[in-house]
């Protein structure tokens, strides 16, 4: 797909998007239309097939002309999303290199309550277990969570920060504090994290 197809492509979704935004941002949901057009568009894996990050600079504006909730997004879910490209095994890179294809969606539970904006050196605290190690805390601003699959989050690890792409799974519970006007439909929900499995190979 050239520059030219994607800025094309992400004019036709903004336009999607533009019709329904004041609508979900009224209502504080989620813009399921957004959502079920990139899952059909080659735009989720532009970056995967080599768009230059200007390209993707691009299309992250386009988009959010259209929705700043939904831009906010599809860049969380990008770059959450593609960072399996760092995990250690080949076959996980492989399977989540699929998943990601297939439209899994991706989140970023990175925030603390007590973090600011020092999300990158978490203060939080897990403890080893089998197959890695087991987190209970919160993390903030957690765009799309109800929509994620799953969440690159963080923690302190041996003394060290450590990230992992993890599953959303029952040990994660959402709590609706949401209510920022102009950027509702991204639903940055608080995230209460129980004994939530941070496996070692991811």
């Amino acid at each position: 797909m050239s520059d030219a197809d994607c800025l094309a492509e992400a004019e036709r979704i903004q336009r999607l998007l533009a019709e329904h935004a004041a609508r979900h941002d009224r209502e504080t949901s989620l813009p399921d239309e957004g959502f079920e057009a990139m899952a059909q568009s080659p735009l989720n894996t532009a970056l995967l097939e080599g768009a230059s990050w200007l390209t993707f600079g691009r299309i992250v504006s386009i988009l959010s002309r259209g929705s700043a909730s939904f831009g906010t997004l599809w860049l969380m879910h990008q770059g959450s999303g593609l960072a399996f490209l760092a995990l250690p095994e080949p076959a996980l890179v492989a399977s989540f290199n699929d998943r990601f294809r297939q439209g899994a969606w991706f989140g970023n539970a990175l925030s603390e309550p007590t973090s600011g904006n020092m999300f990158l050196m978490p203060h939080q605290e897990a403890r080893r277990a089998d197959g890695g190690w087991r987190l209970s805390g919160a993390k903030r601003f957690v765009s799309g969570s109800e929509q994620a699959q799953y969440l690159l989050t963080n923690a302190v690890c041996d003394g060290q920060p450590a990230f992992f792409l993890i599953d959303k799974d029952d040990s994660i519970q959402v709590e609706d504090v949401w209510d920022t006007m102009g950027m509702r439909a991204t639903r940055s929900q608080l995230l209460h994290f129980q004994d939530t499995l941070l496996p070692e190979s991811r």
